[in-house]
């Protein structure tokens, strides 16, 4: 796996945060869907009323330019509807979806989550859906990690990652999502 981290571009990550975030994907949450070939794992942050997205963790194993280019087409049309329809909204606000790109075997899985602090959004893209259904329970994971890291900082967050901890949680188990829920928590507390 490639990892590429543009630390300028963070509006909404800290330099300790964006090391909480690559720990999580590196050691906790996206081995397995890092072992195939052609997935990709991108999260971005915006400015709150700035629809310009920079890519601030970027991770890919052996993707296909024309895959990699195509999947950020859809992403992003994806968070731009996301963008326009909750602008106006309290937070927080999110969205998940998955998409399988037309008369191809690409599928991705996006996050959009808008906080009082801005916009996160991340996806992961896989050239088959058995690679990105290994990757749904690390995209909860992530979140999580993303929202228990802000919410120190950004009450929004914080009631989001009591959701996430506590509510059900659609197509994922309860042990599961406790598991993920302690592997968050004790990877939190080695980030101080």
């Amino acid at each position: 796996m490639d990892m590429f981290i543009d630390r300028w571009k963070s509006f909404n990550f800290s330099n300790n945060e964006i090391d909480i975030v690559c720990d999580a994907i590196e050691n906790l949450l996206f081995k397995d869907f890092f072992e195939s070939e052609n997935t990709l794992l991108s999260i971005h942050c915006s400015e709150d009323n700035d629809n310009e997205m920079d890519r601030v963790i970027f991770c890919r194993n052996k993707v296909d330019p024309e895959i990699e280019q195509l999947g950020y087409t859809f992403a992003f049309r994806s968070f731009d509807d996301f963008y326009a329809e909750v602008y106006d909204y309290p937070v927080p606000q999110t969205f998940s979806s998955t998409i399988q790109i037309q008369d191809t075997t690409i599928y991705i899985y996006m996050i959009g989550i808008k906080f009082s602090s801005g916009y996160v959004f991340m996806f992961a893209l896989a050239n088959n859906l058995l690679d990105l259904q290994n990757s749904c329970t690390s995209m909860f994971g992530l979140m999580l990690t993303v929202c228990k890291m802000l919410g120190r900082r950004d009450v929004s967050a914080k009631v989001l990652a009591n959701i996430l901890e506590n509510d059900d949680i659609k197509n994922l188990e309860k042990t599961t999502q406790n598991l993920i829920c302690e592997k968050v928590e004790k990877l939190l507390e080695n980030h101080p």
